[in-house]
């Protein structure tokens, strides 16, 4: 019997038909098998500046379009100057096209920055897995933004009706003054140290010391340590404080409203050189301060302890060798120890919180 042989023309079909169903499966596979966010690497992120407004404290309200032809997803913004990053804030956005992001770059973060300014400031919005985009923003508005300091904050501790010695804090800068007198009039006193404070960032957890030192030991060279809340009064959020005493944890809630910026304030309220007393463990006054994009302050007590009187100011203005007075928001009594736990945490006490407007 005869054979009859497959045409070439068909076998040639046949063959182009088997390597493109192949490579058809093989992509399938292949894209089914990396992230979404990973494809889109390759497709071009853009993002503009469609406006800006500064806040009264010298924060910066920044309004950023995806004009890009994919979402972006991003995970950490940075304000970049010069090179130099500074976080502005973690967690997911989600930007479609053409959709816009409202962000909030609070004073804390713009004096960080603004240090080795000299020329490009932009906005870079990054992912884990390499997509970036960039905005330049105005230097202008940066300038300005970094003009509008925000008011003073007074903390004042009266170890007798006669004596007193108070810090005059730049909590955007964390640098500070101390002024005090243990002689026998409190109206005027001489500078006695300054400094810059630790201002602790995107931490949830501290350890001032865990056995009693003397001075020349001590931890922080500074009355006061602020902490920066990383959520910015948006969700809940717990900071544990480890000292000698033990272990401290403070229940900071969510707020509403437009936040700029959140943070506590711990002082020690014997911290005064020329005595050099043996520290203690800089819970002494411990304060919650937030701060709205429209200038309002939320000031919430959460623990204050110790013989010494206590008044804590905002809006401190000079001359700062006269003890503030024109600025008091509230006093703790010699003695008096102000405290609210609950459940094993510190919280805000509901009689001392107190909304001002110091502008």
């Amino acid at each position: 019997m005869g054979r009859i042989g497959i045409n070439p023309v068909l076998a040639t079909l046949m063959l182009v038909v088997l390597a493109v169903g192949s490579s058809l499966i093989l992509y399938a596979w292949v894209s089914s098998s990396v992230p979404k966010a990973k494809r889109e690497e390759a497709l071009e992120a853009k993002v503009k500046l469609e406006a800006y407004s500064i806040t009264p404290n010298g924060g910066l309200i920044l309004y950023v379009r995806n004009i890009g032809s994919t979402r972006l997803v991003v995970d950490a913004i940075y304000l970049e100057i010069d090179g130099s990053a500074t976080l502005v804030r973690r967690g997911d956005v989600v930007l479609e096209p053409g959709e816009v992001e409202r962000i909030v770059v609070d004073s804390f973060t713009v004096r960080r920055a603004a240090g080795g300014m000299s020329s490009q400031v932009s906005l870079k919005l990054a992912s884990e897995v390499g997509v970036e985009a960039s905005v330049l923003l105005p230097t202008s508005a940066f300038k300005e933004a970094v003009k509008r300091k925000p008011p003073l904050i007074g903390l004042v501790a009266y170890p007798s009706s006669s004596r007193a010695h108070w810090v005059i804090l730049d909590y955007s800068q964390g640098s500070y003054i101390l002024y005090g007198d243990y002689g026998p009039g409190i109206s005027e006193a001489t500078r006695v140290a300054e400094g810059t404070a630790p201002v602790l960032t995107n931490v949830d957890e501290y350890t001032i010391s865990e056995t009693w030192v003397p001075w020349d030991q001590r931890p922080v060279d500074s009355p006061v340590l602020i902490v920066v809340s990383p959520t910015k009064a948006h969700q809940d959020w717990v900071f544990t404080w480890h000292d000698p005493h033990g272990t401290f944890r403070f229940y900071l809630e969510a707020l509403e409203g437009d936040v700029e910026t959140d943070f506590l304030i711990f002082w020690e309220d014997i911290y005064y050189p020329p005595t050099h007393p043996r520290v203690d463990d800089w819970k002494d006054h411990v304060v919650r301060i937030t701060v709205f994009t429209n200038g309002t302050y939320r000031i919430a007590v959460y623990l204050a302890k110790g013989g010494y009187m206590h008044k804590f100011m905002l809006g401190v203005t000079e001359p700062y060798e006269t003890v503030p007075q024109q600025s008091e928001r509230y006093t703790k009594p010699f003695g008096a120890y102000w405290s609210n736990v609950e459940g094993g945490y510190y919280r805000a006490m509901e009689d001392k919180i107190f909304l001002v407007n110091p502008k």
